[in-house]
């Protein structure tokens, strides 16, 4: 980890140099400290050196930065409002593997697909007599617990509606084309900002608010 936050601040000390900053590389290596989600450098450090965790930072599958506190720490260390942008791309392209900028970022460019294949591949549509040929629409997606503040494990759920076509020329009578879903998916944490995916949970039910409405079928 060590390696691609020094390599992070290096090029970010570049980046900001072709821009006419000068800034001390320590100030720049505790901005993406920040980012990851530690109020210092050294207490990165610590947690990383210890070995009563089963994950380290170097872990993470992906990660989602802490940007207001990456923005905080750039500012109480007086370096140019674009230090902390050049720290994030910066690191972006060091580690190698995907960074999101918040929990919104890697809901809308991540997850929430994967959620709604993961429903679509898991909850039974049997019981209906319609075609369910889309994935679900899900809300955004919900936290518990915020992701840098989770040490262990880190939850994120949603729920939606599932529309389905049904057919009219079929012998069985109508009995819904509606389906209220829900997923959940669970990480373990790696450090304060990387996740480690471990499981999923899926659930529907058939919505049926049609029964409440006036029977014209003509």
């Amino acid at each position: 980890m060590q390696d691609v936050i020094s390599s992070a601040a290096f090029v970010a000390g570049r980046n900001l140099a072709a821009q006419g900053f000068t800034c001390k590389r320590s100030h720049l290596t505790e901005t993406i400290a920040a980012l990851l989600g530690y109020n210092t450098h050294a207490a990165l450090v610590t947690e990383e050196a210890d070995a009563s965790l089963d994950y380290h930072g170097q872990d993470a599958e992906l990660y989602i930065v802490n940007w207001p506190l990456a923005l905080e720490r750039a500012q109480a260390m007086g370096l140019p409002e674009q230090a902390a942008d050049a720290c994030y791309l910066a690191f972006k392209d060091a580690a190698g593997r995907p960074v999101f900028r918040d929990v919104a970022d890697f809901w809308d460019s991540h997850a929430r697909e994967q959620m709604e294949d993961s429903i679509a591949a898991n909850v039974v549509t049997a019981d209906m007599n319609a075609i369910f040929s889309d994935n679900p629409e899900l809300e955004d997606g919900i936290e518990r617990e915020s992701v840098w503040e989770a040490r262990e494990t880190w939850t994120i759920e949603s729920a939606g509606t599932w529309d389905g076509d049904f057919d009219w020329d079929g012998d069985r009578l109508f009995n819904g084309d509606k389906m209220d879903v829900s997923g959940r998916f669970f990480y373990a944490k790696a450090g304060r900002a990387g996740l480690i995916f471990q499981d999923s949970e899926e659930g529907g039910a058939p919505d049926d608010s049609w029964r409440d409405e006036p029977e014209d079928w003509t």
